[in-house]
């Protein structure tokens, strides 16, 4: 669990700029970005969502299946 901090929702704006995203899925994309830099591990990016996993490549996560 990612809790939402200022941090993380200053970073949802950027990501909806960046990509074709609804709020709830930048947000998703950001927690899972903050998460994988906190832990300084490279996270599997799971979604059922089409722009939502090219957005996450682009971020340079790996998608998982």
């Amino acid at each position: 669990m990612v809790e939402i901090t200022a941090t993380l929702s200053r970073r949802c704006p950027t990501l909806l700029k960046r990509h074709p995203l609804r709020a709830a899925d930048a947000l998703q994309l950001a927690s899972c970005l903050e998460l994988g830099g906190q832990l300084d591990l490279p996270l599997l990016f799971v979604a059922y969502d089409n722009r939502l996993n090219e957005a996450a490549k682009k971020e340079g996560l790996e998608l998982g299946s």
